[in-house]
């Protein structure tokens, strides 16, 4: 990715297996320095690495998410009872 511009920060989303470990989730989150060197990348659409090729788009901002009263996710099961 370097070569599209500064690149100013790299986020992997991990997720927590039951062994313990841990494994990337599959994609990742790259902040350029620039708009511009951003829109580079994303016009590229796919960018060759080692043994793969990865799709390059926007991150779309993620819908806020309700919490509960411990500030953790509330899940989907909580949000129906309250409805009751």
């Amino acid at each position: 990715m370097k070569r599209f511009g500064e690149i100013v920060k790299v986020k992997i989303p991990m997720e927590e297996l039951r062994n313990g470990r841990e494994r990337s989730k599959g994609f990742a989150f790259v902040t350029f320095k620039t708009e511009a060197q951003a829109s580079k990348a994303i016009e590229e659409g796919e960018v060759a690495v080692e043994f793969a090729t990865l799709t390059v788009e926007r991150a779309l901002k993620a819908p806020p998410r309700k919490y509960d009263g411990d500030r953790k996710p509330a899940s989907e099961f909580d949000i129906l009872k309250r409805r009751v």
